[in-house]
């Protein structure tokens, strides 16, 4: 037996009574009757339930996230690559980037036939900046125009890709299209495809 104060009066009685000595409301024992007491109980239950469930989903999320390898990280979200290399050898987004510059580059074409490669756009530049800036540049080097009313050039494209948005930002095609040194070529690992016609 202890004393509690009466929830209606705020005077002390005894927890077992059945009522307030002073104002004879009803003593409501917390978690044994009462409707309110027992929504409380339930919604006590349920919030801990909630709160077990969640914190297993996090722990378990943790737990493979700590199992992956860097090029597991990096295949599972860009951001996570450490560089442009991982980004285009791990991440399995390159040709995908590829495929999407050839289309944007042939409908903003402006009358010209383009002509592509096997794989396009497989030549990425060395360092960080595509997975710091979440801008990534594929560069063609072996791309045929065809202008309405030239012969065909052999050019380089420049493509622009947005990886936040997934989408194409621009596709350039420098005057000069020089094949830069700097630049590695993710085709030499992949064999090199021939053009289509």
């Amino acid at each position: 037996m202890s004393i509690r104060r009466c929830a209606a009066c705020g005077k002390d009685m005894l927890s077992d009574s059945e009522a307030c000595p002073k104002c004879g409301a009803a003593n409501v024992r917390q978690g044994r009757s009462g409707a309110g007491g027992m929504a409380g109980l339930a919604l006590f239950f349920a919030a801990a339930g909630l709160a077990a469930v969640s914190g297993l989903v996090f722990l378990r999320h943790r737990a493979a996230e700590a199992g992956l390898t860097p090029a597991q990280a990096c295949g599972a979200q860009w951001s996570r690559c450490a560089d442009n290399d991982a980004l285009v050898q791990d991440s399995g987004l390159w040709p995908s980037i590829g495929t999407a510059c050839e289309s944007w580059a042939n409908a903003h074409a402006d009358g010209a036939t383009l002509i592509w490669p096997l794989e396009p756009f497989q030549t990425y530049n060395p360092g960080r900046d595509y997975v710091s800036s979440g801008v990534a540049v594929a560069t063609e080097h072996d791309v045929i125009r065809k202008s309405r009313y030239g012969a065909p050039v052999r050019a380089q494209a420049r493509c622009e890709f947005d990886l936040i948005s997934g989408t194409v930002v621009t596709v350039t095609f420098p005057e000069n299209s020089a094949r830069a040194t700097s630049n590695y070529t993710a085709r030499a690992t992949r064999g090199r495809g021939g053009d289509r016609g």
